[in-house]
């Protein structure tokens, strides 16, 4: 499997979670950012991807009474989370590069 394959791959695997609950998740959206370029001539070519995004977060908390038993309640919530991927590729007559950088964060 080539380098480009594997960084879509990865890419799909962690935004797929995001995306399975559908536009829900992107209702919540604080803010999301998509850009790409690809250029090619005579001499090589390029490529650029970058994907950013941030999403709120929602919780809430509930208690079980103590029923004379001496139990307390609990609470439990979702946080929001922060994804950044970013990608370059080039070739030319004299070599070719690339880079991937991927950061996720709650």
């Amino acid at each position: 499997m080539n380098r480009t394959s594997l960084r879509r791959l990865a890419f799909v695997a962690i935004t797929a979670p995001a995306l399975v609950v559908g536009g829900a998740s992107l209702a919540m959206a604080d803010s999301v950012y998509k850009n790409e370029s690809d250029v090619a001539g005579p001499h090589g070519a390029a490529s650029y991807d970058v994907f950013a995004a941030a999403v709120d977060g929602h919780g809430h908390g509930h208690g079980h009474g103590d029923k004379g038993k001496g139990k307390g309640g609990h609470g439990h919530g979702h946080g929001g989370g922060v994804i950044y991927i970013e990608s370059a590729d080039a070739a030319g007559p004299h070599g070719a590069a690339s880079e991937d950088i991927v950061s996720v964060a709650d």
